[in-house]
């Protein structure tokens, strides 16, 4: 890392103290202690202060930034004193915030209690990334430093790779070229060949425009003058040559004394055109009248002063530059130094002395305020044009420099050296981002470069041009360069997630930009990506079978899926498919290598493999789903045939037969025991799923025929259209429940099965009153048997067949315990309320043509639970998980089909029917027509997601098409995810900003309440002058009362929960948090 000179502060003009606010960005966030008012104004109480709130995520990233401001060393050891003293067990919510008020003691002015306490709230959900409900030491350091790591590398702008480009230059070289120049005014260059009376013209890309001959000598440097919209040239006949930078004609010249110009710089708001010479001179021409104005360091006509020659260049001038918005010239020369001059009046400002040897190049960078200097020196210095003194010298570099570009408006520093080693600096902290090297086979060949600030491209001058161009932006337009794996919504932080093969992109919801990108993250292409329970985790799977979960705010690395059977992977090939189980905090994933994986992500340093499956299909796995109310897990393959295993002792439940093509998406009906399948071929295939007795078999099956009228869909998009079938990718539902109402005596005796409001009572029961209906006390006996499922049989299979960790099972109870708190949680029965009636249930489509088409599936569905009455209809319990984290491997290619465990069924069927028991009717499983209420086309090649955001009400699709769209949910654009940014395009995506950050204050404020009565917080390791010294910066009167004496320092002490102390860490429980019995 680059090492500050220790004496940089020295020599600061009067008005450095403007300068130093600009030179810090992050300095304007910096709070302040809390400020002393004077005695004759009152001071005002924080309550009566309250501003408009800003936006919640932009107030909580400046939020973020002051916390990270106001943490020194002191801040941080009663930070660590007070996690320290609840026995390490961590802080709990309302504990954390009752310590960061009392030790960070902010400035109460700017944040109210509400705002205060609402930041934390999201503050510590961001640290406490694996959801416990309480946050370690370890956690809160480790965010803090992952935030100061990631907060620019993550950025949209951040700085990219360089990389060389194969195009080659149209025009033509007799020697080495001298010097090259850029014009931004124009987007033009000028080329100089060594020894030449000759300079060429090319536009940004490099194209040859023309080539200019020198009227006298050889050209020695270039400038452009865009007043005149003429190329000022110098030559060594001591003349200025000016020519018409559009027709290229010669249109004056005139003489210059007696000495070689060297460079040239054109300063538009003074209108005065800067030479430096080869004896040391610095001057200033007038090129209207041709006449010189005046030079610098003898001051002009009005300002002269005769002692300012000293001040004058020793040796050859190299370079002259503008500082812009300074009114200052910097000139730098042969003689080791760098001169400033005053512009206005010419007099000398300061001088710069560091370097050891000439200097060649200076850039500087108006947004930043560095000047930046090169030359025959092999180190880059860095100055403060307000300080006298070095401030910085960057080392990496291993001969002498010949260029230095900063582009403006962006943090890129490029320099170069003479052998063609370019390196890529980040002018916020001075780190080194790249090196890369020309194709120059000759040493000390490379002579300069120039940036071009249109692209972004360097050209390289020595025997011939070299160009590098920046890796940019191609498409704007498009949602990523690549095709998008997966979008998804994420409602916890308002934003967008979408996932390429290179990239991790988070956009904002609000503006509909992007915010984050995570590059990088994995070594080959994507290929699945899920969130966590709590969103604020990403998973990704890739080609290789490397599975990594990913914190959502930073892109930073939390855990990795490796195990050792599979060669530090969690597959040994590309992973298809990935879904979160939110109940259990697994993540269950498929891959290529035909194996299923159900693994432990609930672990803070790794994630645990808990039960897989191998050899699960004989073909390459193409669908997952899972359901966590049947606790089931249906796979699909490019075999054509769908498995169903059971999710906790990951039995095969049943083999699928029937379609005709591989499988291409699969999706379970919530809440009915059934999925819906779909294949290449563009069949849809409706399969009945326990605990119904219909399970395994086909109910029903149409064909999806998209027929996409310009301006809208209809009912021909479903299964009645005669065009060609289209497989169908992805799947999303819309579904409700009947509001209750009042249900006459004939609809009661008319209904069948779940839905009926009185309950039904045995036959051999006496009726407890008239038209009350009744049920056979057989088929209630076998419902209830069927419910009940042996636990001696669970327990006799897993000591059989399961090598089951005792510690692990004990820290996933109380993991348990916790998940249950957070979600809601299937392990209970669900209340049994008989007045659920789904009254609408619509199905949402992406196929692999881009179309999007809606089906209306209630009046099937309705059909079926009137066939089957209670065997099919909406779940009133759900399917218990007795222990979620057991361990079991199965190889499913084994003779029973089950690797040694409970064999499953397996159930053939044709395309169009399937044999039912006997003495029932048959299943009728096709259907000529599925109401479709709308299909448009959403995207002009394969659809690979879809998700129904729930608010605003709106649909999310990504695809193979490189875009990610929102739609509303009649099909009208809301508005497209563009790389290029928002401008002149619809964005209108409202997701009640007011209403969130409403919401988010009004639980701050409740829980304000509870912090307050909590009182000053006593450290027990701290002395009393400390305390002394914290008594009166304490936020919003958190102290002690004078009455209390010692019992209120007694309470305050018990602030703290008691907590047991943990066991000791071996093998089996290191990274987890064990506690004693």
């Amino acid at each position: 890392m680059p090492k500050l000179d220790q004496d940089s502060a020295d020599d600061i003009e009067n008005d450095h103290d403007h300068e130093k606010n600009s030179l810090s960005p992050s300095s304007a966030f910096a709070l302040t202690e809390t400020k002393q008012h004077s005695s004759t104004s009152p001071v005002p109480h924080p309550s009566t202060l309250t501003p408009p709130p800003p936006e919640p995520e932009e107030d909580h990233d400046k939020f973020i930034t002051e916390i990270m401001s106001l943490l020194n060393q002191e801040k941080l050891e009663e930070l660590k004193r007070a996690f320290e003293q609840n026995d390490d067990e961590g802080l709990e919510l309302k504990e954390f915030i009752h310590v960061m008020a009392n030790i960070m003691r902010m400035d109460e002015n700017l944040y109210t209690q509400e705002q205060f306490a609402a930041n934390l709230i999201e503050f510590f959900d961001q640290v406490d990334i694996n959801g416990d409900g309480s946050m370690e030491w370890e956690e809160f350091t480790s965010f803090i430093v992952e935030m100061g790591m990631s907060s620019s590398d993550h950025n949209p702008d951040a700085i990219q790779k360089y990389c060389h480009s194969g195009e080659k230059e149209t025009g033509n070289h007799n020697s080495y070229i001298h010097k090259i120049y850029y014009f931004p005014k124009i987007d033009t260059l000028a080329v100089i060949d060594c020894d030449s009376k000759f300079f060429s013209i090319y536009n940004s890309n490099m194209e040859h425009l023309t080539t200019i001959k020198v009227t006298g000598g050889e050209a020695r440097s270039v400038a452009y003058i865009d007043e005149h919209n003429q190329y000022a040239v110098s030559s060594t006949d001591l003349s200025l040559s000016f020519y018409d930078a559009h027709n290229f004609t010669f249109v004056k010249q005139f003489r210059t004394p007696a000495q070689n110009t060297t460079c040239m710089c054109w300063i538009p708001s003074k209108k005065i055109l800067v030479t430096g010479d080869t004896k040391g001179g610095v001057r200033a021409w007038d090129v209207v009248d041709m006449e010189e104005a005046f030079e610098f360091g003898f001051g002009t006509n009005h300002h002269y002063d005769p002692f300012s020659r000293s001040h004058k260049h020793r040796d050859i001038v190299l370079d002259v530059i503008e500082l812009e918005g300074l009114d200052i010239l910097a000139s730098a020369s042969i003689d080791r130094t760098i001169r400033l001059w005053d512009l206005t009046t010419g007099k000398h400002r300061r001088t710069l002395l560091g370097h050891a040897k000439g200097i060649r190049k200076l850039s500087y960078s108006s947004e930043y305020r560095f000047l930046i200097s090169v030359g025959f020196d092999f180190d880059v210095f860095v100055w403060n044009p307000y300080v006298a003194n070095l401030i910085l010298r960057l080392h990496d570099h291993g001969c002498s420099l010949c260029g230095v570009e900063i582009i403006p408006h962006t943090p890129i520093m490029i320099t170069a050296d003479i052998e063609g080693s370019f390196k890529i600096w980040d002018i916020r902290n001075f780190s080194c981002v790249q090196t890369f090297r020309t194709e120059e086979k000759k040493v000390s060949s490379f002579c300069g470069f120039v940036a071009i600030h249109s692209n972004k491209r360097l050209v390289g001058v020595g025997r011939k041009l070299t160009f590098f161009d920046y890796e940019k932006i191609e498409q704007p337009k498009l949602t990523d360069e690549m095709p998008i794996v997966t979008a998804l919504y994420n409602p916890t932080t308002f934003t967008f997630i979408t996932v390429s093969n290179k990239f991790v992109k988070i956009w904002d919801a609000a503006k509909g930009e992007v915010s984050r990108v995570y590059r990088n993250l994995s070594d080959t292409d994507i290929t699945a990506m899920c969130l966590d329970f709590r969103q604020r985790k990403f998973i990704l799977g890739d080609h290789n079978g490397t599975l990594n979960c990913y914190d959502f705010l930073n892109g930073a690395n939390m855990k990795d899926f490796a195990y050792e059977s599979c060669d530090g992977k969690a597959h040994s090939t590309e992973i298809s498919k990935l879904a979160y189980c939110d109940e259990h905090a697994t993540v269950i994933s498929v891959s290529w290598d035909l194996s299923i994986c159900i693994h432990d992500e609930s672990e803070a340093e790794e994630g645990i493999l808990l039960r897989r499956i191998t050899n699960s299909h004989r073909a390459d796995i193409t669908a997952l789903a899972y359901s966590s109310e049947l606790s089931l897990i249906a796979t699909g393959s490019a075999d054509n045939i769908i498995k169903v295993w059971d999710y906790e002792f990951v039995r095969l439940e049943a083999s699928l037969y029937g379609h005709t093509a591989p499988i291409t998406c699969i999706f379970f009906l919530q809440p009915f025991p059934a999925f819906l399948a779909c294949d290449t071929s563009g069949s849809v295939y409706l399969w009945a799923t326990r605990p119904s007795r219909q399970k395994n078999k086909i109910l029903t099956r149409w064909k999806h025929r998209p027929s996409v009228k310009k301006g809208g869909g209809g009912a021909g998009g479903g299964g009645g259209g005669r065009g060609g079938g289209a497989a169908v990718t992805c799947m999303a539902s819309q579904w409700k429940y009947a509001e209750k109402k009042v249900v006459s005596k004939e609809e009661i005796l008319g209904r069948r099965g779940s839905f009926q409001v009185v309950k039904p009572y045995l036959d051999d029961e006496e009726a407890p009153r008239k038209n009350t209906p009744k049920i056979d006390r057989h088929r209630q006996e076998r419902k209830d048997q069927d419910e009940e499922e042996s636990e001696e049989e669970k327990k006799s299979f897993a000591e059989t067949m399961l090598n089951t960790n005792e510690s692990h099972n004990s820290d996933a109870s109380r993991w348990m315990d916790r998940l249950k708190k957070l979600t809601k949680s299937r392990h209970k029965k669900l209340e049994k309320d008989d007045e659920k009636v789904v009254e609408e249930y619509t199905i949402y489509a992406g196929d692999e043509r881009g179309n999007i088409v809606v089906w209306d599936i209630l009046p099937i569905l309705n059909n079926l639970q009137k066939q089957y009455g209670y065997e099919f209809s909406p779940m009133e319990h759900t399917v218990e998980v007795g222990n979620a984290k057991r361990f079991i491997n199965v190889d499913a290619g084994s003779s029973n089909g089950n690797g040694g465990a409970k064999s499953g069924t397996t159930t053939t069927s044709t395309a169009t029917t399937t044999t039912a028991p006997s003495g029932e009717t048959k299943i009728n499983a096709v259907v000529d027509q599925v109401a479709v209420t709308k299909t448009w086309k959403a995207h002009s090649d394969s659809i690979n997601s879809l998700q129904i955001i729930e608010f605003p009400p709106s649909i999310l699709s990504a695809g193979n098409d490189r875009m990610a769209k929102i739609w509303e949910m009649d099909g009208a654009t809301k508005g497209i995810l563009r790389q290029g940014g928002t401008a002149n395009r619809v964005w209108n995506f409202d997701y009640d900003k007011k209403g969130t950050r409403d919401e988010k204050l009004r639980v701050g404020g409740e829980i304000m309440e509870e912090v307050l009565e909590m009182g000053k917080l006593v450290l027990e390791s701290g002395s009393e002058e400390e305390e002394e010294e914290e008594e009166g910066g304490i936020m919003w009167g958190l102290r002690e009362d004078e009455d209390e004496g010692e019992g209120g320092v007694e309470e305050s002490k018990a602030v703290f929960r008691k907590t047991p102390k943990r066991v000791p860490v071996d093998a089996r429980t290191v990274g987890r948090k064990m506690r004693r019995k």
